[in-house]
């Protein structure tokens, strides 16, 4: 069997691996079909044929048609990030987290509907990105077209996306108004 094949085999095995295979064999797996994927772009196997669509909402979307037909929407906090109002945070997770490794920012969000004494309201927000966030970003950014959900506001979550996400791969940032009251 070539390396080829046992490529392409492997990409068609990831596509169908399910949650509970994925949960047992781990980030490993993940990072397999990645590799095997990124590789079938490099030799050729996996096609990328840009268009632009009109998609949900009225939105422009560019779309990735691929073999695979990927499109990843992620969402931003509690999956990506997690962030605490600094204020309110106790010194021991932020300790626990830095003794870990973790990756974190604080980010200055000014608040344009809460005003005090005619200023505007200023917080401060302690931010932890998810462990191998950055890692993970740039390779899946190889053969999938990125779109961010978030159900919070722009003026916090674009500071917070252009600090995390600074080689742009997300090709579409879908705030607050982009929700559907339900």
């Amino acid at each position: 069997m070539s390396k080829k094949t046992s490529k392409v085999e492997a990409a068609r095995a990831c596509k169908s691996t399910t949650e509970s295979d994925c949960k047992e064999r781990g980030a490993s797996l993940v990072r397999g079909c990645v590799a095997a994927m990124v590789q079938l772009r490099r030799e050729g196997n996996l096609k990328v044929d840009n268009e632009e669509e009109e998609g949900w909402g009225g939105i422009k979307v560019n779309r990735v048609n691929m073999v695979f037909g990927m499109q990843v929407v992620l969402d931003l906090d509690e999956t990506l990030v997690c962030a605490y109002e600094t204020s309110s945070l106790p010194a021991h997770l932020r300790t626990q987290a830095i003794e870990a490794g973790l990756k974190w920012f604080e980010l200055e969000c000014v608040s344009s509907d809460k005003e005090c004494e005619g200023k505007p309201n200023i917080s401060y927000v302690t931010v932890f990105e998810r462990p191998g966030l950055q890692e993970f970003l740039e390779q899946i950014s190889e053969f999938a077209e990125l779109v961010l959900f978030t159900a919070a506001l722009e003026g916090y979550a674009r500071p917070l996306v252009d600090k995390i996400d600074a080689g742009n791969r997300f090709s579409k940032r879908l705030y607050r108004p982009s929700t559907v009251s339900t």
